[in-house]
């Protein structure tokens, strides 16, 4: 397996990565890049060379006029920022070449695309990164932290509200093909079923679809529960039509509530005799550099991905089939 080398007693040798796609998103990538300080961005990537030349800029790489220029440039891994539509061939691509891969989600569009990826040999898929930057949000990182040390003690119920996580894309989720995902509940269930295993194994379901647009052709909302193997009860939605900044995590326990706005300032704690505090979270660097380190750091210790594309190959398409 492929991967950046440690050499112990010496500085750590840089990561060495290409990026693919220099829309909005794939530009926060490289700006994120430029703070982490083992990575090397030694090409850039577009369909449209104007998007690479600019992305290029950000990280002082060279730009790569043709996708195949790439088998010219040195690099360990490859992040995908590039239409959903690509996300499948691209990963079976350069992890094919025994590179790693970090994608951003969906790697899939719908059920066959999902078998193909489940039926993929193991050592392929252990090179296979799903972005979920979400769980390097400061508030969850802090929300982790506030469970390991029982604040709320015993947890009953959990409730999950996830939306348009990128505002930019939002009118044109459902028209435009390369962009459009296979609905609310293939787009965010990854999402979803990484944050439930932080409260621990999913052991039953039941999840329920809708679509509020019947001309976009897809199911633009998805709700139901999981039960967790020490009874915790999840619920959870996932609509494509609220805005990311409604999205939040509530944990119901014993002791209290927590209350937690994913792109919030604060956590509120609201004690059983109705008191409040606000816990603010340590922010220390950006949710999207925070992935970036982690993922380089698994590089460099040639570590498996398999765990953390788990969610997609097992429980998705179990939980797709189902969904009503």
């Amino acid at each position: 397996m492929t991967g950046c080398i440690i050499s112990y007693g010496w500085p750590m040798k840089s990561c060495k990565l290409l990026l693919l796609g220099c829309g909005n998103f794939g530009k926060k990538r490289l700006a994120a890049s430029n703070e982490v300080d083992d990575i090397e961005i030694t090409g850039v990537y577009d369909t449209k060379l104007e998007a690479a030349e600019q992305g290029a800029k950000i990280t002082n790489s060279r730009v790569l006029e043709h996708f195949e220029d790439i088998d010219s440039v040195d690099y360990d891994a490859v992040i995908l920022s590039t239409s959903n539509d690509s996300h499948l061939n691209l990963c079976l691509y350069f992890a094919g070449k025994n590179k790693y891969v970090l994608c951003e989600s969906p790697i899939v569009k719908n059920i066959e695309q999902l078998e193909i990826l489940r039926n993929l040999d193991h050592d392929l898929l252990s090179l296979i990164n799903p972005a979920t930057p979400v769980r390097f949000n400061p508030m969850v990182l802090k929300l982790e932290q506030l469970l390991q040390e029982n604040t709320v003690g015993k947890v009953f119920v959990v409730k999950l509200s996830l939306g348009c996580n990128a505002q930019e894309l939002r009118s044109c989720w459902k028209s435009n093909h390369s962009i459009a995902s296979g609905g609310a509940l293939m787009e965010m269930g990854p999402t979803i079923i990484n944050l439930t295993q932080i409260f621990g194994a999913i052991k039953k379901f039941d999840v329920h679809t809708k679509t509020f647009n019947p001309s976009s052709g897809i199911d633009d909302y998805a709700h139901g529960f999981f039960e967790l193997d020490n009874d915790i009860l999840v619920h959870f939605e996932a609509d494509w039509n609220k805005w990311s900044n409604h999205e939040s995590i509530i944990v119901e326990g014993e002791r209290g509530i927590l209350k937690v706005p994913l792109h919030g300032k604060n956590i509120t704690l609201t004690d059983k005799h109705g008191d409040t505090t606000q816990i603010e979270p340590t922010l220390t660097r950006e949710q999207l550099i925070e992935e970036l380190s982690a993922f380089t750091n698994k590089i460099h210790t040639q570590e498996s991905f398999l765990k953390d594309i788990s969610q997609q190959i097992y429980y998705l398409p179990t939980i797709l089939r189902k969904a009503s």
